[in-house]
């Protein structure tokens, strides 16, 4: 009796063995072939003509076109990037500015020309001071900062977050 049932329970087990290794062969073999049956989107194409841009519009701050390519390829006086004052060998950078109904607060680096990789970064408020300037004011475009001659320097921010 013991025979005829452990024969019967091998032949059991054989039977869902090869039912689930034919399912893992089915599912194998579909997967591999799911890509080639899959629905292939096209985007449409749309082309549309250039936009006319009438010719009083183009002149909306009074110039001709050629006072518009002539203002557009003087050099930009002054301090080469906007966010960033140089004192001596070290170099003082916007990074961002912050408000809240709180506070305003900048945040600067400060770094040396000569150690490119040594960076302080700071948190600062209005009143403080950095190396020779004092912060006089932090607008949500720019910092003002003035030196001890009262001189006035704006650094200014791409990017803002009002909170």
């Amino acid at each position: 009796m013991t025979r005829k049932f452990f024969l019967f329970l091998n032949l059991l087990l054989i039977a869902v063995f090869a039912y689930r290794l034919l399912a893992l062969y089915a599912e194998i073999k579909y997967r591999n072939t799911k890509g080639q049956n899959s629905v292939d989107y096209s985007l449409v194409d749309i082309k549309r003509p250039p936009l006319k841009i009438r010719e009083e519009y183009r002149n909306i701050f009074g110039l001709k076109l050629s006072e518009i390519a002539k203002e557009n390829s003087k050099p930009d006086s002054g301090n080469r990037a906007l966010n960033e004052l140089v004192s001596g060998d070290e170099v003082v950078r916007v990074i961002g500015i912050f408000i809240s109904k709180d506070i305003r607060y900048a945040v600067i680096s400060l770094s040396h020309k000569k150690k490119k990789h040594k960076k302080e970064v700071k948190k600062v408020i209005v009143g403080d001071k950095i190396k020779d300037f004092s912060v006089i004011s932090i607008l949500p475009g720019s910092i003002s900062l003035a030196d001890a001659a009262s001189n006035k320097i704006d650094l200014r921010i791409f990017v803002t977050v009002n909170g």
